[in-house]
């Protein structure tokens, strides 16, 4: 079974709106949206509203 080869990972705080944008337009094979660790707690509701609507 043959895949796909992922050579670039882009990992994006989920609760920056500008990089999202960014992410979205960008080159790379896969974009992670992270909640854990580049998001701060006061912020994790806006990471998990923003991934719902991608």
């Amino acid at each position: 079974m043959r895949g796909s080869v992922r050579r670039s990972w882009l990992i994006v705080p989920a609760h920056d709106n500008d990089r999202l944008a960014e992410a979205a337009s960008s080159n790379a094979d896969v974009v992670v949206l992270d909640l854990q660790d580049t998001v701060h707690d006061s912020s994790k509701h806006v990471a998990r509203d923003n991934i719902r609507d991608a």
